[in-house]
C-alpha cells in the first residue's frame, strides 16, 4: 500500500488524534479558586489541558473566572459556613434519635 491510500491514512490518523486531543481532558477540581493564586491556577491548568472545575465563595468570582477562561472552567459557588451548617443540622437530627 503506498502513495495517496498511505496518504489518506496518514490524513485520517492525524484527524482522529486532534478529536481526541479536543474531547479527551482531564478533570481536576480546585478548592479555593477566588483566593490569591487559585485564577492563575485555574488559568494555568486550562491552558495545560484539563477541564477545570473551581469553587467560589462569591458568585462574582465565579462569574469572572468563567467569563476569562476558553469554556473549561466549570466555577461553583461554595461557602463553606454553609456547608458547616447544614451538616450540623443534618448531625443534629441523627443524634436525636440515639
Amino acid at each position: 500500500m503506498r502513495g495517496p491510500a498511505v496518504a489518506r491514512l496518514l490524513h485520517c490518523a492525524d484527524h482522529v488524534r486532534l478529536i481526541a486531543y479536543y474531547y479527551l481532558r482531564l478533570v481536576t477540581v480546585v478548592l479555593g479558586a477566588d483566593t490569591l493564586a487559585g485564577p492563575a491556577l485555574v488559568h494555568s491548568l486550562e491552558k495545560r489541558g484539563y477541564v477545570v472545575i473551581a469553587s467560589c465563595a462569591t458568585a462574582e468570582a465565579a462569574e469572572m473566572l468563567e467569563k476569562r477562561s476558553k469554556g473549561f472552567v466549570r466555577a461553583l459557588v461554595l461557602r463553606p459556613q454553609d456547608v458547616c451548617h447544614r451538616f450540623r443540622e443534618s448531625y443534629g437530627r441523627h443524634t436525636d434519635h440515639a
